[in-house]
């Protein structure tokens, strides 16, 4: 059962009735600069533990409802970190039908598309494949240093970026050079640090 599309509990009901509640929208300057990294030839990941129900509903609300197109491939239900530290067999890729898994495992990962659960592993024989590079960079964005930056960097030797705007919302204080940017546009700022330096060096 997927909990969002069952409106099981309190939460997933409550987003859906007014998800600009809960959801900050993307300015049109990040969804752009996604366009132009996936028009230069990069290959876009989406990886993500929600269940796809919960995912597109989220997507489509910050992102807008052509947001696949921004994407090569989207990976819901991943179940992190377990997708960078099981092997295949432990955790198959599985095609979905209408936010359906499939109750039989891929045994591999051939073409691009929208999956879930699987393993770094069979990614990477995908990306190798779509890139025609024998060893593939990754950039990945991720806001859970348990779930995403360690195992990203340890297992998938992925360079990895950790997010960490939401910690002003658990009190922890502002550094000097993030107050003097608060009158910058957010997107521009992160175009600034990450895509012109960190990103054109690695990609």
């Amino acid at each position: 059962m997927f909990v969002c599309t069952e409106d099981a509990g309190t939460y997933f009901p409550s987003v859906k009735r007014d998800p600009s509640r809960y959801l900050q929208t993307c300015s049109d300057s990040v969804k752009s600069w996604l366009r132009s990294m996936k028009n230069a030839g990069k290959v876009l990941l989406l990886i993500t533990s929600s269940h796809s129900d919960y995912c597109r509903l989220v997507c489509e609300h910050i992102l807008g409802k052509d947001f696949e197109e921004l994407f090569d491939i989207i990976i819901t239900n991943a179940l992190k970190p377990g997708f960078f530290s099981l092997v295949p067999h432990q955790r198959p890729f599985r095609t979905l039908v209408n936010d359906t898994e499939d109750s039989e495992g891929l045994p591999s990962l051939d073409k691009p598309g929208w999956y879930s659960q699987g393993n770094w592993p069979h990614l990477r024989e995908l990306l190798k494949t779509m890139t025609g590079k024998s060893e593939p960079k990754v950039v990945y964005f991720g806001d859970s240093m348990r779930s995403d930056i360690f195992p990203g960097s340890s297992f998938g030797k992925w360079e990895t970026v950790m997010i960490v705007e939401e910690m002003e919302g658990e009190g922890v204080p502002k550094s000097d050079a993030a107050m003097s940017n608060e009158a910058q546009v957010e997107p521009l700022e992160k175009k600034g640090k990450f895509e012109a330096s960190f990103l054109e060096q690695l990609l």
